[in-house]
């Protein structure tokens, strides 16, 4: 039952009574009480891809920031300048970046995103995807992170078997690349994770403030704003829908002048415009959609559990995606479904040289929607994975490819500025300013602690 525990221990205020007894060890609802962590930030919050429900394995917590680990990472963030980081988890193989929820959109950075991605991908040899692309999910650690702070972040998901497998394989040998990893021969995740380490110093993925200030002074970078939730859920089908939750955030950092090696200082940050204002990657279609795919036939037979894949038994079908100047296919949709929620179902799939471009691997639900974004023509092939069955055989069906335009680019002129203050040993502020540094760029801000001239 614990091998698939993916939550804390807290027992929330929707725990039923008869369930509230016992240890998180040994307690009448097993694995099930508690909330995920990984679906109780606030950023995007209570939308698709979580779960209302107390006993679900992805339960997103009675509330935004609800749970101690998510409040503690949100402080760590909230008061440390935190340009690059990575959450690890298991399993799957994959390098994960924003966004969490397709319909998010890209943000501006994913050319930048999706390149150290793929140099950390090169050492583990892990696929590099858009989160979306495993899953929606919202409340994920970088749905907070990147969006709302501006840190440049991935989720690891960490070897190709089960939750907890053997340390010395999930944990020694994912690290070293070990014989029998994907990184064998490339260096793994510790070569991966020294690629991160040096993306810190990399310019163009987050901003340098420079100036001067006296020995012994204080510099304070603050901004203070009122962050949505997504719209949220009352249910796990998003049949209802309610208004989203806002809540306050306030971001600041400080560098200490006793610290210096002179008056000269560089500051690396995060840009003071936050990316859920910035704007989204996108172009202009060329072309109209592909018509959807329908009526596609499931195989006959009925292929036996497998929590193995990308080994077989899996059922298959093929689609063909063209491109122009007939169609210009922004977003592929491949979707199945079923009846019962306790039924799981996965969904790959591969491109005709067999390397994976996608998929969709939920559970809790009835469907499975995997998504491909700019999707070179030809022919794919997607794979259903009896991942789990409870109860009589629940078959999957509805099958369909359907397509969408790319989506424009959207370029906000919003920009936000950080508020700058020096102050003095004693606390007292001497001067204040507002400072505005996108990603990628350096803004000199002079002597900073010296106070304008009275005319």
């Amino acid at each position: 039952d614990y091998e698939m525990k993916r939550k804390n221990c807290r027992i929330s205020d929707n725990t039923p009574p008869q369930f509230r007894t016992g240890t998180c060890e040994d307690n009448p609802a097993g694995r099930l009480r508690g909330t995920d962590p990984n679906r109780n930030y606030g950023g995007f919050w209570g939308g698709g891809g979580a779960s209302v429900t107390w006993s679900n394995d992805t339960y997103r917590g009675d509330g935004p920031f609800s749970e101690p680990e998510v409040q503690n990472i949100r402080e760590l963030q909230a008061t440390r300048n935190i340009t690059n980081l990575i959450t690890n988890h298991t399993f799957s193989n994959l390098v994960l970046r924003p966004p969490g929820v397709a319909a998010m959109g890209f943000p501006l950075e994913e050319p930048q995103y999706r390149a150290l991605g793929a140099a950390m991908s090169a050492h583990n040899g892990y696929a590099n995807d858009p989160s979306f692309q495993l899953y929606d999910t919202t409340g994920g650690t970088e749905d907070w992170t990147f969006w709302t702070a501006g840190s440049i972040g991935y989720t690891f998901e960490i070897g190709d078997e089960n939750f907890h497998p053997p340390f010395a394989d999930a944990v020694v040998g994912e690290y070293t690349g070990g014989a029998g990893t994907a990184g064998a021969g490339r260096g793994g995740n510790r070569e991966a994770y020294f690629e991160m380490q040096e993306a810190t110093a990399a310019p163009d993925l987050h901003s340098v403030i420079a100036g001067e200030m006296p020995k012994g002074h204080r510099l304070t970078i603050t901004k203070s704003f009122t962050t949505e939730t997504s719209p949220v859920w009352q249910d796990d089908f998003g049949v209802e829908i309610g208004d989203p939750i806002e809540f306050a955030d306030t971001l600041t950092y400080t560098l200490e002048g006793k610290s210096l090696p002179s008056r000269r200082f560089e500051w690396h940050v995060n840009p003071s415009t936050r990316p859920i204002v910035a704007g989204r990657a996108g172009r202009d279609p060329l072309a109209p959609p592909q018509p959807a795919i329908t009526g596609i036939a499931n195989p006959a037979g009925q292929p036996a559990e497998n929590t193995q894949y990308p080994a077989p038994p899996y059922e298959e079908f093929q689609f063909e995606v063209k491109g122009l100047p007939q169609y210009d296919n922004g977003w592929v949709d491949v979707h199945i479904d079923w009846g019962n929620p306790q039924t799981d179902w996965d969904l790959y799939v591969v491109d005709s040289a067999g390397t994976q471009v996608t998929s969709s691997a939920g559970f809790g639900d009835t469907d499975e929607d995997a998504t491909m974004f700019d999707a070179a023509p030809g022919v794919y092939t997607a794979r259903v994975v009896n991942y789990d069955q409870v109860g009589p055989y629940d078959d999957w069906g509805n099958a369909s490819v359907t397509f969408r335009s790319p989506d424009p680019e959207i370029r906000n002129p919003q920009k936000e500025a950080w508020q700058l203050t020096c102050s003095t040993r004693d606390g007292t502020a001497r001067t204040s300013r507002s400072v505005i540094v996108d990603r990628g760029k350096r803004v000199d801000v002079g002597q900073v602690c010296n106070k304008a001239k009275q005319r």
